[in-house]
Formats: structure tokens, C-alpha cells, sequence
């Protein structure tokens, strides 16, 4: 055994990781340093990457179906850093993440002054890529924090463009603008052309298929999701946003006929998450065609694989409601009230954001969960 994997045994017995700690999404080591010149009219380094990890973090934070990077500081003591000083291993933490194939990347600051100016200049280093130089101006009307600001946004585009855009399309739900995020995902696209790249290829296809719904753009969104299929047949998730614009175009049975195959799918994979989503755009077309029966069965398929879901007892609510069994529509509604602080979406599946139709020429709206239960 070489000695990082035997270093990474020992600490496993000793408590000091543990598998969750490990098996974590990528991780970026940040480090700004303050030159001399500087350092008395600037604040410390270690604030200065408290700042700068916090914009970082809002992007970090976003919920999305891929998980997220976890950022950490220079200054930041744990128990892998106490280790590795006592054990001669010059960084623990990317030892043994390298150990279990995990990415680490890295982001090395600093500021500047240039024709007077202050810059922040920093040099993003990603296994997979060359380093990349990062400089970002200190505008006349700028404030320190701005800089910083920009600077993590731009290192996050290059780190995780895929999850900065998801930031941009929640951010940009509220103005109605997308230009961000049609930007980031146009170039991500250009970036992942090569076929080597699939997976990737398909979820910006998809993410850009969201987008089109949150335009209205029905049509383009379809055919971005059927491009997204033809990228990586694997990722699921645009096979049940194909089936979800199907059943808002009143397509119901091809929605099915979708789904089906997906489904299972998505049952050699267990992934409960797609599995409750595929159920309730299932349910929704059984629903639309008139096959109560069949659309209980899915929504009790959809419940299991989601206990939490505020989505499925709403939608199971609808259901009892068109059998006359108002009664146990109410107890359903008040279920999903209950549910709503677990409530979780993905802003990759568009029957977690939208309302799923039934209704003949229904038109595309947001799933408002909580104005709909109260």
C-alpha cells in the first residue's frame, strides 16, 4: 500500500475522516496575500478571503442536481491540516482526495496596484486545464468589495461554469433578463463540442432548454431537450423535460410513451429524485387521459421514492379532488403544507419548477407551491 493510501486508512480508523468527508464534490483551496505595500491600507488576508469565499458561496449554495464545490480557506485550522503538519504531508486534504480520484482546484491571490489602479490578479489552477489569469480592475467608483464581488463570479464561471448557471438562470428569474446566463451557457457549449464531453455537453443543453421555458419559448425548448438526449442517451433528466413540454402541448400519450423507458431506467440507477419527478409527470398525463387509476398508482410510486415532496400530495390532492373524494383532498393539501419545509427542487427539472398540466391548452406557469396551499 503506498503511503498516502495507508495515511488515508490510518485516518479513517482514527475517526478523523470519514467516508462523507471524503467523497465530497471538488474542492477549491483559496489563498490571497496582501503585498507589503499594500497591506496597511487594505485589511488582512484572512478577511479578505472570508469576503471573497462568501460571494463564492452564494453560487455554491445554489441548489442543483449535480452538487456543489466545497471552498475553503488558507487560513481555515482542521484537523487534515494538523495532521499533515505532524505527518510531513505537505497538503493532507488533496492527498487523499487525489487518492479517491477527486478534483482540486486551487485559486492563489493577490492585489495590485497598475498605472495606479488596484487590481485584483489571481491564478486559478484546475487539474484539468491549464491556469488560468484572472485580473480584475479596480473601477474609479468601485469598492473593494465590488472588486471582490466580480473576481469571485469570474473564478466561479471558470471553475464551475455549469453551476454559475444555474445561479444566473435563479437570479435571473427574478429580472426576466437572461442575457447572463445565455452568455455563459452559448460558450460552455462551444467548450464541451467534443463528443469526449458528453455528459456535460447534455446538461448545458438542458440548462439552456430550462431557459427557453422561462422565455415561453415552448418549441425551442423541446428541441434543445431532444439534443440533450442525442448528447448522452445516460442523463435522464431531459427525457422527463421532454415528456413534461409533450404533456403541456397536450401530446399525452407520447408523454408516456417517454417516460417509460426512463423510468426504467432510472430504477437500475435508484435515483429517487428523478424517479418522484418521472412519477408525477407520469401521473399528471395518466391524469390527462382520463386513467385515474393508472395516475394513483404513480403518485404512491412518486410518494416512495419522495416522502417529502410538497409536489406529490398537491398533485395527489388534485386527483382525489376530480374522483369526488374531497375529503381526502383536504387531508392531502394539508400533508403537502406540512411537507413545504422540506421542500427541495432542481431548477434542472422543469416539473419541479412548473406546473404540471393536465388541462387541455393550459398554459406554461411557475408551481407556486406555497401561494397554491394557502
Amino acid at each position: 500500500m503506498d503511503p498516502i493510501a495507508l495515511l488515508t486508512a490510518f485516518a479513517a480508523a482514527l475517526g478523523v475522516i470519514t467516508t462523507d468527508a471524503v467523497l465530497h464534490s471538488d474542492t477549491v483551496n483559496i489563498h490571497i496575500a496582501v503585498p507589503a505595500d499594500l497591506a496597511k491600507t487594505l485589511p488582512k488576508d484572512e478577511v479578505l478571503e472570508e469576503i471573497y469565499i462568501a460571494d463564492m458561496e452564494k453560487i455554491v449554495e445554489t441548489k442543483n442536481y449535480f452538487g456543489t464545490p466545497e471552498i475553503k480557506s488558507s487560513h481555515a485550522k482542521t484537523i487534515g491540516s494538523v495532521l499533515a503538519k505532524a505527518l510531513k504531508v505537505e497538503d493532507f486534504a488533496a492527498a487523499i482526495q487525489h487518492q479517491f480520484g477527486m478534483k482540486v482546484a486551487s485559486v492563489n491571490a493577490s492585489l495590485a496596484v497598475d498605472n495606479g489602479k488596484q487590481q485584483f490578479v489571481a491564478v486559478v489552477s484546475d487539474i484539468d486545464e491549464p491556469p488560468f489569469i484572472l485580473i480584475i480592475n479596480r473601477e474609479n467608483n468601485d469598492s473593494l468589495r465590488d472588486v471582490l464581488l466580480k473576481a469571485a463570479v469570474n473564478t466561479m464561471e471558470h471553475l464551475s461554469p455549469y453551476l454559475t448557471a444555474v445561479y444566473y438562470i435563479n437570479d435571473s428569474d427574478k429580472s426576466g433578463d437572461y442575457q447572463k446566463a445565455d452568455q455563459l451557457l452559448a460558450g460552455m457549449l462551444v467548450q464541451y463540442a467534443s463528443s469526449a464531453y458528453k455528459k456535460e455537453r447534455a446538461g448545458t443543453l438542458n440548462l439552456a432548454g430550462i431557459v427557453a421555458l422561462h422565455k415561453n419559448d415552448i418549441e425551442g425548448s423541446e428541441k434543445l431537450f431532444e439534443a440533450a438526449n442525442d448528447a448522452d442517451p445516460d442523463l435522464i433528466i431531459p427525457q422527463i423535460n421532454r415528456a413534461f413540454v409533450m404533456l403541456l402541448t397536450d401530446r399525452d400519450q407520447q408523454a408516456l410513451e417517454v417516460l417509460t423507458p426512463a423510468l426504467e431506467a432510472l430504477k437500475s440507477k435508484r435515483d429517487a429524485t428523478l424517479l418522484a419527478a418521472a412519477e408525477m409527470t407520469r401521473a399528471a398525463a395518466y391524469i390527462a387521459l382520463n386513467r385515474l387509476d393508472y395516475a394513483e398508482i404513480s403518485l404512491n410510486n412518486a410518494a416512495y421514492w419522495d416522502p417529502t415532496s410538497a409536489l406529490v400530495p398537491g398533485l395527489a390532492a388534485g386527483l382525489e379532488h376530480l374522483k369526488g373524494n374531497d375529503a381526502q383532498a383536504a387531508v392531502l393539501r394539508r400533508k403537502a403544507t406540512d411537507n413545504l419545509d422540506n421542500f427541495e427542487t432542481y431548477p434542472e427539472l422543469a416539473s419541479l419548477y412548473f406546473k404540471l398540466s393536465w388541462k387541455k391548452g393550459e398554459p406554461l406557469i411557475k408551481n407556486d407551491v406555497k401561494a397554491t396551499l394557502h
